[in-house]
This record gives C-alpha cells, sequence and structure tokens, in this order.
C-alpha cells in the first residue's frame, strides 16, 4: 500500500481545509521537533524571533514576561540575571514564553 506523500495525495485521500493541515502541522512540529521539518516552520520561526526579543530586552534592559502563569504580559526591568526566555509547545502548536532568571 502506498502511503500519501505530498499535500495533494493527502487531499485526494480525504478532503481537508488548510487550516486543519496548519493546526495538525504546529502540533506535529511541536511534539516532535527532531524531525526534518521544512525551513520556515513556526518553531524556527519562534525560536528565532525569541533570540531577537532577548537581545532587544538586553539592549534596553527592559524584559517581556508574565506576573504569574496564565497572566497577561508585562514589560518589566532587567534585574541583571537574566538567563534568557524559555519556550514550551502548547497542545495546539503555539508556544508559551517567560524569561529565565539565574543565580
Amino acid at each position: 500500500m502506498l502511503l500519501p506523500k505530498t499535500l495533494e495525495d493527502l487531499r485526494n485521500v480525504r478532503p481537508v481545509h488548510d487550516e486543519a493541515i496548519e493546526r495538525a502541522s504546529l502540533t506535529a512540529e511541536a511534539l516532535w521537533p527532531e524531525l526534518p521539518w521544512k525551513e520556515h516552520t513556526f518553531q524556527k520561526k519562534a525560536l528565532s524571533f525569541m533570540v531577537d526579543l532577548e537581545a532587544l530586552c538586553r539592549k534596553h534592559g527592559i524584559w517581556v514576561r508574565a506576573p504569574y502563569p496564565g497572566t497577561p504580559i508585562v514589560l518589566s526591568n532587567g534585574c541583571g540575571d537574566e538567563k534568557g526566555f524559555q519556550i514550551s509547545p502548547t497542545l495546539d502548536g503555539q508556544y508559551f514564553f517567560d524569561r529565565v532568571i539565574g543565580r
């Protein structure tokens, strides 16, 4: 039995909306980041964004963070011992993030 290899092959097996494909792709990428994903995946863009955000925070001494998990993010003065940001995948393929403080 031949398995589908392209997006069009998959659509020929079962009609599906682009939004469902995108959501499934984000979830799969978050669950299996070690697989060889396409070059411009959401995960790679998110990691690049976080590197740029860290550089911006260090430049201005202002960090983006949540005061408590699940609360809106705030801008706060740096403490001087920020290690950067940590990101964690959500179940729907997005990412939570917060700054990391080191001692």
